[in-house]
Parts: C-alpha cells; sequence; structure tokens
C-alpha cells in the first residue's frame, strides 16, 4: 500500500497528484496545518473542486507525516526576496521532527543554488535519520506546466518508483539543470517581449510564468555571474512590458478622449490564486500598481467577475479594459465588448 502525503496545497502539486498511482493521499495546507485524506477513487478533477468538496476525513498533522510512504514537500512561494529562504526552511522544520525511518522525502518547490544541501542538514538533525540509509531525500521541482521534470537530484537515496523518474544527478547538478530549463522555457518569450514584430505571441499571465525560478537564480549566484545577467535581463523584460502597457493604456484613453481622473481603468486577469509560485498574484499586483500611478480608478477582475459585470451592469462609457490572458480575450471577442479593449500580450493589439 502507498500513502501519499502532500506538504502544501497548489494547483500545480495537484494536477501532478491526479496522475500518480497511490491508494491514499493526505493533503496538508501549510499554513492551518490542516491534513485531508483521500482515497484515490474519490479524487476530485480539480484542485476548485477539491477547495469546494464537503470532505470530513480530517486527519491529524503528525499522523499524516509519519504514516506516509512517500513525502511531497511542495510549500507555495509567498515570499519573494531573502525571506524566501527562511520561508522555506521553517516549512522544513515543521515536517522533518515528524519523520521515520524508510520514508521518502521529495522536495518539488523550485529552490536556490545549495538550498537542498541545507534541507537535507536540517531534516537529519531534527529527525535523527540519515540520507540514504534510513530516508531517501530527492529534489524533483515541479514545472509550471504541472509536471516533473524527466530528473531528480539525489545525495544519496533513492526516488520513489511512484513518480516515474528514472535517472537522478547529484544535488547541484538537479539544481542548475533546473535552470538551465527555465532560461530555455523563458527565451522565447524574452525575445518576444523585446521584438514585438516576431512572429508568435504571450499573453502577459503567460509571460510571468517562469519569474519566481528567475528570481530564485539571481539569488543563487555572485553578482556579475553570466547566468544572474541572463536572467535580470529576462525579468527587465517583464517590467519594460508593463511600462509599455501603461503608454498603450495611456493613448488609448487620449483615443477615446477620456480624462485620466475619470478613466475607469479593469485589469481582467484571470489569476491562479493556488499556484505554486505566486507568480500571477505578484505581477497582477505590479500591474495594478502601474497602471494607478496614471489613472485614479483601477481595478482587477477575475474571469467569473468579469461575466458577473457583463451580466449585471455592462460596460461602462468611461471604462477602459485590460485583457490580460487568452480566455479572457476570447471571452470578450465572442461578446463583442466595444472599442475600449487591449489586450496585453506581446504584439499588443487595441480594439
Amino acid at each position: 500500500m502507498t500513502d501519499l502525503a502532500v506538504y502544501g496545497i497548489s494547483s500545480e502539486v495537484f494536477q501532478l497528484v491526479s496522475s500518480l498511482d497511490f491508494d491514499h493521499v493526505t493533503f496538508i495546507d501549510e499554513t492551518l496545518k490542516i491534513p485531508t485524506k483521500i482515497e484515490r477513487n474519490r479524487m476530485p478533477n480539480n484542485l476548485e473542486q477539491f477547495l469546494r468538496h464537503d470532505i470530513s476525513d480530517i486527519a491529524s498533522f503528525s499522523d499524516s507525516i509519519g504514516n506516509a510512504t512517500v513525502v511531497l514537500f511542495a510549500p507555495k512561494v509567498k515570499r519573494w526576496g531573502e525571506d524566501a529562504r527562511g520561508n522555506m526552511l521553517s516549512h522544513v522544520k515543521e515536517v522533518a521532527k515528524l519523520l521515520k525511518r524508510g520514508q521518502y522525502l521529495v522536495n518539488m518547490a523550485p529552490s536556490e543554488y545549495g538550498l537542498n544541501q541545507e534541507i537535507i542538514r536540517l531534516v537529519e538533525a531534527l529527525s535523527g535519520l540519515r540520507d540514504g540509509e534510513t530516508i531517501n531525500y530527492a529534489y524533483a521541482p515541479i514545472a509550471t506546466e504541472g509536471k516533473l521534470e524527466p530528473y531528480a537530484g539525489t545525495a544519496g537515496g533513492r526516488v520513489h518508483d511512484m513518480l516515474g523518474i528514472t535517472t537522478s544527478f547529484g544535488l547541484n547538478e538537479a539544481e542548475l539543470m533546473h535552470f538551465s530549463s527555465v532560461i530555455e522555457k523563458f527565451t522565447p518569450k524574452f525575445l518576444r517581449a523585446s521584438f514585438p514584430n516576431l512572429e508568435g505571441e504571450y499573453f502577459i499571465d503567460e509571460l510571468v510564468r517562469g519569474t519566481c525560478d528567475l528570481n530564485l537564480i539571481d539569488r543563487s549566484f555572485p553578482r556579475g555571474s553570466a547566468i544572474i545577467m541572463v536572467a535580470v535581463s529576462f525579468l527587465k523584460a517583464i517590467d519594460a512590458f508593463l511600462d509599455e502597457l501603461l503608454i498603450t493604456v495611456k493613448r488609448k484613453a487620449r483615443e477615446l478622449g477620456y480624462r485620466t481622473k475619470h478613466t475607469n481603468i479593469k485589469l481582467l486577469w484571470d489569476v491562479d490564486e493556488y499556484g505554486l509560485r505566486g507568480e500571477g498574484p505578484y505581477w497582477k499586483d505590479a500591474a495594478l500598481q502601474r497602471l494607478s500611478e496614471s489613472f485614479a480608478r483601477v481595478d482587477w477582475l477575475s474571469y467569473s467577475d468579469l461575466k458577473n459585470v457583463l451580466v449585471n451592469s455592462g460596460i461602462r462609457k468611461d471604462d477602459i479594459l485590460v485583457a490580460c490572458d487568452r480566455p479572457t480575450e476570447e471571452f470578450l471577442r465572442k461578446r463583442g465588448a466595444g472599442g475600449n479593449i487591449i489586450i496585453a500580450k506581446t504584439s499588443a493589439k487595441t480594439y
């Protein structure tokens, strides 16, 4: 029997767990420390259903960790900056003291270079176990698409067969390979954000995926390192995209004859509030702040909020809509929502 404990509830991890073979899974809210145990055949189809589902099988936190065959460690990255490392290690302490002999502990959260070695030392100190002998630790970062990378990093332990990973490297090598994958995936986004005339397009919600990992690169290596220069350049491209978006919105307001202090800007972005990396909320807030520098009234609407507004009150004459994701643009097109729409993508257009 394979019992799975998942420390941290996020969209990507829930999607991954739904594809694994196990008997029972216990999801643990890393903030409230409330575990919910589910049999494999009762798994909801998605995280939204799970959060709405009335599940009465609440387990104890210590038993959920201590009785699991495999513990997937994936707390959400809620803090960007110097305290992110400390935040991660505080979660490690919560789990490490409850681990038992023979378990598998898998870190799925993107980590700074060298952090996994520090996690192992902390786990061994608090649990009394030894990696590769009485416990198996692995670093298997989950990608932004909700899939595991095809490799894992270990220092002496093994990866449980359930994860389907057959290739292992040292911890530092796996950390570097993940960063290399991030750079590779972000390169076409950077090019299209920097050169809008190139074929292909990315909405802003697609552009920002992976920026958390770029931030980790920025904190992992000495100043002046080539990889940091690349990561910082990519992050600056996103920031410049927000500047260009503000210019586009101001131009649109002038074309419509709107006064800045009387114009309502509605940022339409169906942000995933349960994303592992917290990129959507971070950049949504950054966009709101940037637009608020020039406009007095700036609001954020989710996809469901937008539908309610259109059904109940409609779009006001002095509203400018900024669509930040593909489903929102498609919805607005079908609704024929008028000529005050801006599409926030690399080949920015106004309607």
